[in-house]
């Protein structure tokens, strides 16, 4: 039965049930669902049907709403979509750095007052509810009350490092216009090569490292590249091995090249054939991740934010929200005007006094286990240092006296070892 040529309207029967009354056929109510109404014939012997839909009625009522979906970057962007649902400035920036090649840039005065102010910064992106005009959603995430707010999202064309430079140089003159400067003491993202190259270039003066969850997860699917999963689940040595290589940026920058070449070194000399089949990915971390990538990019050592998976959690939330792959550029911009809203309404509940998520009792033992390594190897270090000053002086009674020198050294009953840590530290 066609509905656009159909008169339809609705009466009650002598119980007060309701009819629908299309094309003078009368319909009883059969079954009701949260959106739709399924009718039959009330003359049983017809398997005639009707249903009405709610959704299709809210859908064409919003449709006549919503501007015209567009199928290239050049389009015109409606005030309203522009604003934040309080009437506020929420798209920033709105530039084609290229013919048909544009960036937009939303973020309020409020988030991007805090992500001015605060000196932890977060970066990823996401691609599944990027539009299909764009390339990647790309979002900045400031640290405060030990809670991750959204701060800036960014819609660009491609992960260009020249892309990434001019956003950033947005940035910064946005903080000129407020008065405030654009420069984190820390900034935290993945091992995205082109973002990294453009980071260091604009923030000179910032510690960029690189997030220790996609470091982790980078080495193992080595290990199952290189055909090392079963005997990483089934051979202790191989997996504490494997493990402690993990473990490696959690150490201080000082020391934590010598430890790699002395777990690697300990591996070369191994009469096992197994810790033997794990020279392949010590080469992989030697030349990618201590050649390539850096130390620095990686080392973790002393910093209470070692991920940015607050910001994978962001985009899990947007994900979820947003509902559908690739949304069309006017259901993405609605959807993240109401996460600015959510801004507004957690930072109140923060000031508030309301504390953060707790975290789990796994999380906090494995965080009181490392600050308590942390604190045993400061006092190491003290003691150590103490201890090579008095050797010093006692040794400079003995200047010229070589027999003398190695006299008093074995008379201290010292190591070698403990020898080269002395003179290492």
């Amino acid at each position: 039965m066609n509905s656009s040529s159909s008169t339809m309207s609705f009466v009650l029967s002598q119980k007060g049930k309701p009819l629908l009354v299309m094309d003078d056929y009368v319909f009883r109510l059969n079954k009701t669902t949260n959106t739709t109404k399924y009718y039959r014939c009330e003359n049983r012997d017809c398997t005639a049907t009707a249903h009405t839909d709610l959704n299709n009625v809210l859908l064409k009522a919003r449709r006549l709403e919503t501007p015209p979906i567009p199928d290239s970057q050049i389009f015109d962007i409606p005030y309203l979509y522009t604003r934040t649902i309080k009437n506020e400035e929420f798209l920033c920036v709105d530039k084609f750095i290229k013919r048909k090649t544009r960036i937009l840039l939303f973020a309020s005065n409020e988030q991007l007052k805090m992500l001015f102010q605060n000196s932890i910064v977060l970066m990823d992106g996401t691609f599944s509810t990027c539009p299909k005009l764009f390339g990647k959603v790309f979002t900045i995430h400031s640290i405060k009350y030990e809670q991750s707010f959204i701060s800036g999202i960014e819609l660009l064309p491609d992960r260009k490092k020249s892309t990434y430079r001019f956003v950033f140089e947005k940035l910064e003159g946005l903080a000129v216009r407020m008065n405030l400067v654009f420069s984190p003491s820390t900034i935290i993202t993945d091992f995205e090569p082109s973002l990294a190259e453009a980071i260091i270039s604009e923030f000179t003066s910032s510690n960029h490292i690189g997030c220790y969850f996609h470091f982790t997860q980078a080495v193992y699917r080595q290990i199952q590249r290189l055909g090392l999963s079963s005997g990483y689940c089934s051979d202790e040595s191989i997996r504490m091995t494997c493990r402690k290589r993990m473990a490696l940026l959690l150490l201080p920058y000082s020391v934590l090249l010598k430890c790699f070449e002395d777990l690697y070194e300990s591996v070369l000399l191994t009469s096992s054939s197994a810790l033997d089949s794990l020279k392949p990915l010590f080469e992989y971390y030697e030349n990618y991740w201590v050649k390539t990538i850096g130390i620095k990019r990686w080392n973790v050592y002393g910093i209470r934010i070692k991920t940015n998976n607050n910001a994978e959690g962001f985009h899990n939330r947007l994900n979820l929200r947003v509902a559908k792959h690739h949304p069309n550029i006017w259901i993405f911009t609605r959807c993240i005007q109401g996460e600015e809203i959510r801004f507004n309404h957690v930072l109140i509940q923060m000031i508030g006094g309301l504390t953060c998520r707790t975290k789990t009792a796994a999380t906090n033992a494995i965080q009181q286990r490392i600050d308590t390594l942390y604190l045993r190897y400061q006092i190491m270090i003290l003691l150590l240092m103490t201890y090579y000053s008095d050797f010093l002086m006692s040794l400079q009674k003995y200047i010229g006296e070589k027999k003398k020198i190695i006299n008093y050294i074995d008379s201290l009953k010292l190591t070698n070892l403990f020898i080269c840590q002395l003179l290492y530290i």
